[in-house]
């Protein structure tokens, strides 16, 4: 009876050795409560809360920088629209320019009529580029408005020419 007293001591030793000794109560069952007590657990939960809070501040990071992003984006699609409206307009005025001076006029002077041309082709060369400018989705905005005020003064001077050349 004592063998059997010794041996059932040392199976319940055994068990209870073997048994895992953690803060989570689901891990370390009554081994692990007893060794780490309720001031164990409430360490769990109060690490726990830590990560959490953790992860809401990054999360609200990530949504106040995808806000940042979206409003930048909106901000960019404004100006890209701006953008689209003035070379339209830049192109309009130059067309009127070439119907202006597309056809020679009867009374015009050989050397006249070579500065309507050039005028024309100078109007013709600004559309083109113009076109190209339009076409280009990989320009950056700032880019592209250089170029636009590039072109828009380019377009002074062709008015400048093209009332120069009214004026002969």
């Amino acid at each position: 009876m004592m063998r059997i007293r010794i041996l059932l001591f040392g199976l319940v030793a055994l068990c209870f050795g073997g048994c895992a000794t953690s803060d989570d109560p689901r891990e370390g069952g009554l081994i692990g409560y007893l060794r780490h007590g309720e001031q164990g657990y409430q360490d769990r939960l109060d690490r726990r809360q830590i990560e959490v809070e953790s992860v809401q501040q990054e999360a609200a990071a990530a949504q106040a920088e995808s806000n940042r992003l979206r409003q930048r984006r909106d901000e960019i699609q404004a100006e890209l629209a701006r953008q689209r409206e003035t070379l339209a307009a830049l192109n309009v005025e130059i067309e009127e320019i070439r119907a202006a001076y597309a056809t020679p006029g009867p009374e015009l002077s050989v050397e006249a009529e070579a500065e309507q041309r050039q005028l024309v082709e100078d109007a013709d060369g600004l559309q083109r580029r113009i076109q190209d400018l339009e076409q280009d989705p990989q320009m950056l905005v700032r880019e592209r408005e250089r170029r636009i005020a590039e072109l828009s003064r380019e377009l002074q001077l062709l008015r400048e020419k093209a009332s120069l050349l009214t004026a002969l």
